[in-house]
């Protein structure tokens, strides 16, 4: 408690120092709260904008269908899977769902398909984007044919919804083809999706593919955290010759890999900037030391060891980094409420309306979502730096001869 207090007198001697090397600790940490706020909601955004289109938080794929994406890989009776999932998890929502690639003709032109999705309107509905980023048109029907393209194809082929075009796939009984409508015209703002992505009803796919009742992909929808333990009781009770059952992460590798590699970077850039404000740190502790020398030297001459000198520095770097913790955190935390309430607009950040990740755009705001983790880690972390940072000067405060520190003071 004796240390305390005299850390905290010596911290109260040079007032405008503290509070200019608390402001620097303590905007920094202030910044870093930001950073991994918005960086978080952001990969969680970007994640879920994926698993919409092409996956789901755990997805169940005949095996080697990850690898090889063949049309023949398939999961023969995908009603039967979807009540036993149901038995596990009551609320998962389960979402079937066939790819493939088409190609599509108009009176004017052509254009292949890259990815054509295969889903059941009803369930669809309920997880994708394209029914809100419809420009024209409707979302797909039960039992009706008819197909809904990105805007980007439809300025291609120089069709709107209501014009017909030529469908053509290539399927396990051959190559088919059909004449449908266009029901539906989409704008993602990802000029991959918005040229290259279709959808047709489910019946209308399994017809022209021949896939009879089956499908390529049950794609079950909880969340994001509840996926791995999910994905765990799947594995346990079904039959590892027929199924495959992928969290959201394996199944979208690329967009995971880029997740990763964004928070990798952000770290080492945060890192850097404590680092620098270490420095900092140091300079202000040890100018602390260095105006101290002659009082050292008085009490080291009174019989003060070497460890209650090295203990007071530590005492007052510690009162210093707990500041600038209390500080940081504070304004930290309003900042990210702002951010969670109202979001940030791309445009501010990327300069353009849209941006896009592994062929997935995103469009309007970023929400910060920041969990508990990260501030405990931090806020410890930044604690430990600033008493590391103050074990120099504490060691050569230590290391001061009393008759030469009372001298030189």
């Amino acid at each position: 408690m004796l240390l305390v207090k005299m850390a905290a007198r010596n911290l109260w001697r040079r007032k405008f120092r503290t509070i200019l090397t608390v402001l620097a600790l303590g905007l920094s940490y202030a910044l870093t709260i930001f950073f991994i706020g918005l960086a978080d909601g952001s990969h969680e955004q970007m994640a879920e904008s994926a698993i919409k289109f092409d996956a789901g938080h755990v997805v169940i794929q005949a095996p080697g269908y990850q690898e090889k994406r063949q049309i023949e890989m398939r999961i023969q009776d995908p009603k039967a899977l979807a009540t036993k999932v149901h038995h596990i998890a009551p609320k998962v929502l389960v979402v079937q769902r066939i790819f493939t690639s088409a190609a599509l003709q108009s009176e004017d032109a052509s254009l292949r398909i890259d990815s054509l999705v295969a889903v059941d309107p009803d369930s669809e509905k309920r997880v994708s984007e394209i029914p809100h980023k419809l420009l024209s048109g409707r979302f797909l029907a039960p039992g009706k044919p008819g197909i809904i393209i990105g805007a980007v194809a439809a300025k291609r082929l120089k069709v709107q919804a209501g014009d017909p075009v030529v469908l053509t796939v290539s399927g396990l009984a051959g190559r088919a083809q059909e004449r449908i409508p266009v029901i539906g015209v989409f704008r993602t703002g990802g000029g991959q999706l918005d040229a290259g992505y279709a959808m047709i009803p489910l019946s209308l796919g399994q017809r022209l593919l021949g896939m009879g009742q089956s499908v390529n992909q049950v794609a079950l929808f909880a969340d994001l955290q509840r996926a791995p333990s999910l994905a765990g009781k799947l594995r346990k009770v079904l039959d590892r010759r027929k199924f495959q059952v992928l969290t959201w992460d394996q199944a979208l590798p690329n967009m995971a890999q880029f997740i990763w590699l964004d928070s990798a970077s952000m770290w080492v850039m945060l890192l850097v900037i404590f680092l620098i404000v270490a420095v900092g740190v140091v300079n202000a502790v040890l100018m602390s030391v260095m105006e101290r020398t002659r009082e050292i030297g008085v009490l080291k001459a009174l019989g003060m060891g070497p460890g209650r000198v090295v203990g007071e520095v530590i005492a007052e770097t510690f009162l210093l980094g707990l500041l600038a913790v209390a500080f940081g955190l504070a304004l930290g935390l309003l900042i990210n409420h702002h951010f969670t309430v109202h979001g940030l607009d791309i445009q501010t950040i990327a300069g353009t309306e849209s941006f896009e990740v592994e062929g997935i755009a995103m469009t309007g705001k970023i929400y910060s979502k920041l969990s508990l983790a990260p501030v405990i880690q931090t806020s410890v972390g930044l604690l430990l730096l600033t008493v590391t940072a103050g074990l120099y000067p504490a060691l050569r405060a230590a290391r001061l001869v009393p008759v030469e520190a009372i001298h030189r003071g």
